[in-house]
């Protein structure tokens, strides 16, 4: 449809949002997660204390997991290679 022919050869386009009270990130696919053969980079925390961490990626991972003991602000998130994220911890599981 219009749509897809607009994208052209794009895989995926994001959207970061920020406002004077949050930001958001969002993105959208052609098709489905299993077309698009993407290499999913790792995901590491490079930072941690009490209250944070810090996470990076080597490549874009559209659906970053972290295993921690702790709930945390986000618990699956998209991040680009070579982004830091920081996230905060809420409470130990």
């Amino acid at each position: 449809d219009e749509f897809d022919g607009e994208l052209g050869a794009c895989r995926i386009i994001l959207c970061d949002i920020e406002s004077g009270a949050s930001s958001d990130r969002s993105y959208i696919i052609q098709s489905r997660y299993s077309d698009l053969e993407l290499e999913y980079g790792e995901v590491r925390i490079i930072r941690e204390d009490d209250e944070f961490i810090t996470v990076t990626a080597d490549k874009f991972n559209p659906i970053a997991l972290i295993d921690l003991p702790h709930l945390t602000e986000e618990n699956a998130f998209p991040i680009k290679g070579g982004e830091v994220k920081r996230i905060r911890k809420l409470r130990k599981l």
